[in-house]
């Protein structure tokens, strides 16, 4: 990995809003996984709030016919789906992981109708993945497993490069 993509993981560059955006929510989310155990509450309802501003700031980075929304929902989802394995909710993980597909096909089809020549499957399958990789790490996480953050970061870089240059 590069001195530059490193920093861009660990947010200790500053870097473009396009590109630094996927990184931001992906440590916004991991935090509050991280603190989803713990009896912190304060700590969660900021966390919260941050990632609110996060997912609201790529509603307004994309053009104005996608902004529908659907990034909200997202972050709103992860954060329920923390929450329903934490509290061993089995039909509202089911629920939610199908939710979470269902957005991310979503965005992936309004970013497609809204920006020209937009390779629509290639973000499915970078978006897929990383909702996967959420999932996974939700649950490893939860049983007292090592979450192995390589692919995680990865993905989330794939995401940050695709970004900047598509939106």
């Amino acid at each position: 990995m590069t001195t530059f993509a490193k920093g861009l993981a660990s947010g200790t560059i500053q870097a473009p809003p396009k590109t630094s955006w996927w990184p931001r929510h992906t440590r916004t989310m991991l935090r509050y996984l991280t603190l989803s155990g713990t009896k912190t509450p304060n700590a969660k309802i900021e966390i919260q709030g941050n990632m609110q501003k996060v997912a609201q700031e790529w509603e307004a980075m994309i053009p104005k016919v996608a902004q529908q929304g659907l990034m909200i929902e997202h972050a709103a989802l992860e954060v329920a789906l923390v929450d329903a394995v934490r509290l061993n909710k089995e039909a509202d993980i089911d629920g939610i992981g199908r939710k979470l597909l269902d957005n991310a096909g979503a965005l992936a089809a309004v970013l497609g109708i809204a920006v020209k020549e937009f390779p629509e499957e290639h973000f499915r399958r970078l978006f897929m993945d990383h909702v996967g990789l959420y999932a996974g790490s939700v649950r490893k996480k939860i049983e007292g497993v090592v979450v192995n953050s390589a692919e995680i970061e990865s993905n989330m870089l794939q995401l940050a490069d695709f970004t900047a240059e598509w939106l």
